[in-house]
């Protein structure tokens, strides 16, 4: 929030200031174009880690955070050793999606050691796919602008 505060206090000083309307546009339309290809290369390089993954059964163990910084995880017990999730779990769905004990088949990376859920493998394989889409649309509309 305060991000995005301090954005909207550059881009009115930039108007005060004179800058043209059109290089503002220019910038902002360069910013987005870079959160793309950062997220085309995070979600491709998820994918890659993907592909070295092995299927394994786990049951889910509990939420928490890795180190004091960070976002809550879901954590999975395989073989005694528990392992959290590659994506931060899901907050809406909670109660639904992580029942302490329960059976569920994951992807196991024991290279980062970290394991793949459904969702974090739903989510790696549409942003892979979608991403370089995006990239590919942000290239056409910068071209005819």
């Amino acid at each position: 929030m305060g991000f995005l505060l301090g954005l909207i206090i550059i881009l009115i000083a930039m108007l005060v200031i004179g800058v043209e309307v059109k290089v503002i546009l220019g910038i902002v339309l360069g910013i987005i174009g870079l959160i793309i290809v950062f997220m085309t290369v995070f979600f491709i390089g998820c994918g890659v880690v993907l592909l070295g993954t092995k299927k394994c059964s786990a049951s889910f163990s509990r939420i928490g955070k890795k180190g004091e910084n960070g976002f809550e995880r879901a954590y999975y017990t395989i073989d005694g050793c528990e392992y959290p999730n590659a994506f931060p779990c899901e907050v809406a769905f909670r109660g639904m999606l992580y029942r302490s004990g329960k059976e569920t088949v994951v992807r196991l990376s024991e290279k980062k050691k970290m394991v793949f859920d459904k969702n974090a493998v739903y989510a790696s394989v549409a942003g892979a796919v979608i991403s370089p889409l995006l990239c590919i649309a942000g290239v056409i509309v910068m071209y005819y602008l």
